[in-house]
């Protein structure tokens, strides 16, 4: 039976790896150099980080290991561990051949892959608080209809790479938002909004996430339908379909939607046009940065001063008040870095 004796949280500079971890989110780039290389996420019930298979010389090598692939099960990484822009990545050359087979699932504890860094129960708890705090009782009756028809909303992530990305963090999320977007409501005593419909909006905005994932070895990978018609077309969709004559009147509904619909601000096709429809957009972007932060800042170095977002597509750097250099990376990994000298 495949054993784990080194996790992703141990994994150090310099540092020899050779262990057991899950891989997901494989995709083939070029070189400008020529050629090709792999790049994917590998993660334990510790962590994830990002991984860089270069192999030996052949490329052929390189795209048969893409082909083969199967994200979300567990492969021996045999590698090295090395600083990129101020990220800590692993780079596997001599040791892609072991990436030809998974390990069996069968004779794997899930408890030691299963990256799930949230208290379920907690999430559960919390949101049941707040849909017994919505007074409009129709209102109330479709949020918890919805959350009911939702399959896996407590289970799967918010995202594939960019935020909450990891089991149970679509729950954690959307917790999160609705917790923003009442404290920005209460913290200002001349802004007239809806606690119910701030509440309900919140709770539901990412309900469409719920079509877009399915559970793939011990990770999740996207559907077509979330990459095809988002989760925003998926939300309205199931609460038009579950609607029924006891449930909110139109103007309640409608505006519902609106809160649904224009949750992405200003890089959405719908702007928010109502105040309810601003906290939920403001919480839920702050939701998704401060998590995306705290979670790049993990893996810094202690006062180096470095955050990195690798969902992004250039490096920045820092030189000093007046001057700011863009950087795009040779071999167009997604690394983001930024690093203030």
């Amino acid at each position: 039976m495949p054993t784990k004796k080194l996790y992703v949280k141990d994994l150090t500079e310099n540092r020899a790896v050779d262990c057991w971890y899950v891989i997901s989110s494989a995709e083939l780039r070029s070189k400008t150099t020529g050629g090709k290389y792999l790049t994917c996420t590998i993660s334990d019930c510790t962590g994830t980080i990002p991984c860089k298979v270069w192999g030996r010389s052949d490329d052929r090598e390189v795209k048969a290991i893409s082909d083969n692939l199967q994200n979300g099960r567990v492969y021996r990484i045999s590698g090295s561990a090395k600083m990129y822009n101020g990220t800590l990545e692993i780079n596997v050359n001599e040791g892609i051949g072991f990436l030809n087979l998974p390990a069996p699932e069968n004779e794997l504890d899930p408890s030691e892959f299963i990256y799930a860094p949230v208290d379920t129960e907690a999430v559960q708890r919390e949101i049941r608080n707040l849909l017994t705090s919505i007074e409009d009782k129709p209102l109330r009756s479709l949020t918890k209809r919805a959350l009911g028809k939702a399959e896996g909303f407590f289970e799967k992530p918010a995202a594939i790479k960019n935020h909450h990305a990891y089991r149970g963090g679509l729950a954690e999320h959307t917790l999160e938002v609705a917790r923003l977007a009442l404290s920005s409501a209460e913290t200002m005593p001349r802004f007239q909004a809806n606690h119910d419909l701030i509440v309900a909006g919140a709770l539901l905005h990412d309900i469409g996430k719920c079509d877009g994932f399915e559970k793939e070895g011990f990770t999740f990978s996207a559907l077509p339908a979330y990459r095809l018609h988002g989760h925003i077309v998926q939300a309205i969709a199931l609460l038009s379909a579950i609607r029924t004559a006891s449930g909110p009147d139109e103007a309640t509904f409608s505006h519902l939607l609106h809160i649904i619909a224009s949750h992405h601000g200003e890089y959405g096709d719908v702007k928010p046009m109502t105040a309810e429809a601003w906290a939920v957009h403001m919480a839920d972007n702050t939701s998704a940065k401060l998590r995306g932060v705290s979670d790049d800042l993990e893996g810094c170095q202690p006062a180096s001063f470095e955050w990195g977002n690798q969902s992004h597509g250039q490096v920045y750097r820092f030189d000093g008040p007046e001057s700011e250099k863009k950087y795009d990376e040779d071999d167009r990994e997604k690394s983001g870095q930024v690093r203030l000298f």
